[in-house]
């Protein structure tokens, strides 16, 4: 709920192109895109719980091996607790066996199949810019970024629909002119 409220909160926005008074909605829509579902219904919950938690997984795998790497200066510092870094190396094979796990792939292969936008879309017709949290929200992560850049990304995607192609057009049939 608060991711969504997050999401809203970044993109609820009317946006008006000054030059032909457009006004143009933008809303965030609940659930996911059917296209989506159909293609990502058959990956296991392993796969997905491994993608979403690969980049907690690898700061905690740097942050072990830190420890690892500063042993000698928590010895000292930490004295009788120190001796607990047989545990930490434990915990940094564990991680590390997960992290060779591919999970990432079967999902990108099957998001590639979609041929419609999942993320968020221009409806020419309604004059209106819609985007799709839950996509954002699952693949953000998968991709390496920051949910309000790939939600900016998306938006700035539509708007280019809505104002930069009659743009380019137009200066393209002028250039050819």
């Amino acid at each position: 709920m608060a991711l969504r409220t997050e999401v809203r909160a970044a993109t609820a926005l009317k946006l008006s192109d000054d030059n032909a008074q457009t006004t143009v909605p933008v809303t965030v829509i609940d659930g996911i895109p059917t296209a989506l579902a159909e293609v990502t219904d058959q990956i296991d919950t392993w796969r997905w719980w491994l993608a979403l938690h690969r980049p907690a997984l690898e700061r905690t795998r740097e942050g072990l091996q830190f420890m690892l790497e500063e042993a000698d200066i928590l010895a000292h510092h930490l004295g009788e607790t120190a001796k607990s870094m047989e545990s930490v190396a434990t915990s940094l094979a564990l991680i590390q066996s997960i992290l060779k796990q591919p999970a990432e792939i079967d999902i990108f292969d099957r998001f590639k199949m979609i041929e419609e936008d999942v993320f968020g879309a221009y409806w020419i017709r309604a004059s209106k810019i819609q985007i799709y949290w839950m996509p954002l929200a699952i693949f953000a992560p998968l991709f390496g970024v920051a949910l309000s850049t790939l939600t900016i990304a998306v938006l700035c995607h539509e708007l280019v629909a809505v104002y930069g192609l009659p743009k380019l057009a137009g200066r393209r049939k002028a250039a050819e002119s």
